[in-house]
């Protein structure tokens, strides 16, 4: 059997009827939803008459019936009701009203197919009449679900909650909600309202801690039992400017109800107060006030009912100097209406409406109430911290068209006002102006910060972030960058909003070290092709670089000139950019002596082109083979950046690389690694004569 779930409950009439003790006549009378016909019992004894059975097409779920049926006159002192879900069950035995309808409730039943009726007469020689019978089929109730939608109007020490009604289970719900520090809540409001199917809802709470995460969920209940929804969570602190809803009301004159619902962010609900027709108070209301701890402002705005109504009346203190006229005048209906007023502190405001006209009854209603709350501090930037942005906020500090320079700062604000704006500008080509297309650059929260500089929390500061690229003109030597903030109110101010010339943009040749290069290690005074550094070069994408030489510059305790055999000083290019020199596959580009002990050195490169958009690695190796080295002597090489000379091939400029000083291992020369020691045996022979022919 499938039982029927009706949105709506209802009156159901039967669909058919049974006579099993053939006592009955014109049953279908009985549900022809017409009270001037009439099913009729023909008994005509005393006692109880037969049954009429009335049926139903589908089980419903049902929990009342009626019936409207002739009664009493000292023939009929009783009629009997049963109702059938499989097993009959008896819902009522006494008397009903004579020729009206009579409700009979009783426990639900989820599948009722059949009811059944019957007079007890109390004489004989009568006919009593069925005028109609009806089910009323209801539906289940259930228990309610419900979603926790997301808080606003956070600030400092509160906050307003939102949730809704997802499914009634039958019937209209109260709701509340858990809040608290963890997802144990520990907090509760008060079970209150009447919620349907789809409504929303939402609660201010206060006095709570600022600087907290809070844990909170809406819940809705009916007389099945509690739903909850799921867990979210709101950061206190002080909010950006915006709009804030006011934190408390009072009613001095105890004329308006749910006055709450002025600041519960939701424009479904309202507070009210009734005008009376002809009302000796006259047209105007009495005032609501709604509250806020002490906050700067300018400027609020209100959502009301303006049918029957002509004017409102907003006035704001500060609680100190008294009230203050920000508005009074008409309005439009049911429209967020916003009015200004000079820039003070305020900790309250109250607003009244007036009728129209005198002569009419109904209700003002106030939907909602803001106000808007003005920073009161301009935020600060500054240096990061973080390695490489300790006095600066960008790195690399030189570079050529393809180096990503990622520029980064630190945006604090007391009030914990977001950042409306904040912002990179660059001045790529070098001419000392910041308005050329691409030079204003937007910038992002970093994600790689440390967590506490990314939680958006401003009053310990954020960190910011962008990367790009310059292309290389005449000028970028002479690049400059600085950055600028706005909260919606205020310029940020600080070190980073002064201007700092970098980056170097350069023609391309960038020098890093090697991804192999060599480390510290042990040499034997004859060793040959020990590899001594790694460089790794980087062309950009505007054309060809010839290196035309690089200078070395040697380091360590033995003597890099009189101790290193000629040609002991090898340039290769490393083809595998494995850091081992491979006589095999290495190319050969150059080899030279130092001009003197620990003397940096030019060593001439015979036109070595490196393509653009390249990365190339050069390995510098040592030949000790024929040196005139001690145990124990060291030996080091490194290379500067600026110490590399290079041209375009192209163009013919000249130019010097960049990047970064590139040092390689320490080289130590020992002895051999192997020796044969001579001494005598155990057993030396003592003298002897021997024969010609001893063997």
């Amino acid at each position: 059997m499938i039982i029927s779930s009706p949105v709506y409950a209802g009156w159901v009439s039967p669909t058919g009827a049974n006579d099993p003790g053939g006592q009955w006549v014109s049953e279908s009378n009985a549900y022809d939803d017409n009270t001037g016909t009439y099913a009729s019992n023909q008994y005509g004894s005393t006692g109880w008459g037969q049954w009429i059975v009335l049926t139903l097409g589908s089980g419903i779920y049902c929990d009342m019936v009626r019936v409207n049926a002739d009664y009493g006159y000292g023939i009929v002192d009783a009629v009997q009701i049963d109702v059938y879900d499989g097993t009959w069950h008896t819902v009522h035995n006494g008397a009903i009203n004579d020729c009206a309808w009579t409700e009979i409730s009783f426990s639900a039943y989820n599948n009722v197919t059949q009811a059944r009726f019957r007079f007890h007469y109390a004489a004989g020689g009568y006919y009593f009449w069925l005028y109609e019978f009806d089910f009323w089929e209801g539906q289940i109730i259930v228990e309610p679900t419900c979603d926790t939608d997301d808080a606003t109007s956070v600030e400092e020490t509160s906050a307003v909650l939102h949730g809704e009604v997802t499914d009634d289970g039958g019937e209209l719900c109260e709701y509340r909600f858990q809040y608290g520090l963890t997802d144990s809540y520990g907090n509760n409001t008060s079970w209150t309202g009447s919620k349907q199917t789809n409504d929303t809802f939402g609660e201010t709470i206060t006095g709570l801690s600022t600087g907290n995460t809070y844990h909170f969920r809406a819940q809705a209940r009916n007389s099945e039992g509690v739903g909850s929804g799921e867990d979210k969570t709101f950061f206190t602190g002080a909010s950006s400017s915006g709009w804030v809803t006011p934190t408390g009301n009072s009613d001095p004159d105890g004329e308006w109800s749910n006055e709450s619902n002025t600041h519960d962010d939701e424009l479904s609900s309202y507070a009210r107060s009734y005008h009376d027709i002809n009302d000796p108070d006259g047209q105007w209301s009495f005032y609501i006030h709604l509250t806020h701890s002490s906050l700067t402002s300018d400027k609020i705005r209100f959502y009301a009912r303006s049918s029957d109504v002509d004017r409102v009346d907003v006035d704001v203190t500060d609680g100190v100097s008294g009230w203050t006229d920000v508005y009074e005048g008409s309005f439009s209906d049911k429209t967020w209406v916003e009015q200004s007023f000079t820039q003070q502190t305020v900790t309250e405001a109250r607003i009244r409406f007036r009728a129209a006209a005198n002569n009419e009854g109904f209700y003002w209603e106030l939907y909602e109430f803001d106000f808007w709350r003005l920073s009161s501090n301009a935020p600060t930037l500054s240096w990061t911290g973080e390695t490489n942005y300790v006095s600066d906020g960008l790195d690399p500090e030189t570079g050529c068209s393809s180096t990503p320079f990622e520029f980064r700062v630190e945006y604090t604000d007391s009030d914990n006002d977001a950042p409306s704006t904040i912002q990179l500008y660059l001045d790529k080509n070098g001419d000392n102006d910041y308005g050329d297309t691409g030079e204003v650059i937007d910038m992002s929260l970093a994600s790689d910060a440390a967590a506490s500089k990314r939680d958006g929390d401003y009053t310990n500061g954020e960190i910011f972030t962008v990367t790009t690229t310059i292309p290389y003109g005449p000028n970028t030597d002479n690049c400059s960058y600085y950055f600028a903030a706005n909260d919606g109110i205020d310029d940020a101010t600080g070190t980073p909003t002064t201007p700092i010339n970098a980056p170097d943009v350069v023609k391309g040749l960038g020098v890093f070290t090697g991804n192999n290069n060599p480390g510290d290690s042990n040499e034997t005074q004859s060793a040959t092709g020990v590899e001594m550094l790694q460089v790794r070069f980087e062309t950009d994408s505007i054309e060809d670089v010839i290196v035309t030489d690089i200078e070395l510059t040697p380091s360590g305790t033995g003597n890099d000139s009189s101790d290193l055999p000629s040609g002991a000083v090898q340039i290769y290019r490393d083809e595998n950019d494995n850091g081992i020199y491979d006589p095999s596959v290495d190319i050969y580009i150059d080899s030279g002596n130092y001009s003197a002990d620990n003397t940096a050195t030019v060593f001439d490169i015979p036109d070595q082109v490196i393509p653009k958009s390249t990365v190339e690695n050069w390995l510098i190796v040592y030949d000790f083979s024929s040196s005139v080295t001690d145990t124990g002597e060291t030996f080091k090489v490194e290379l500067y950046p600026d110490d590399v000379s290079c041209e375009g091939q192209d163009s013919g400029d000249t130019f010097t690389g960049y990047g970064e000083d590139v040092a390689g291992g320490t080289k130590t020369i020992t002895t051999a690694t192997g020796s044969l020691g001579i001494s005598e045996g155990s057993n030396l022979p003592s003298n002897s004569t021997a024969e010609n022919d001893a063997q």
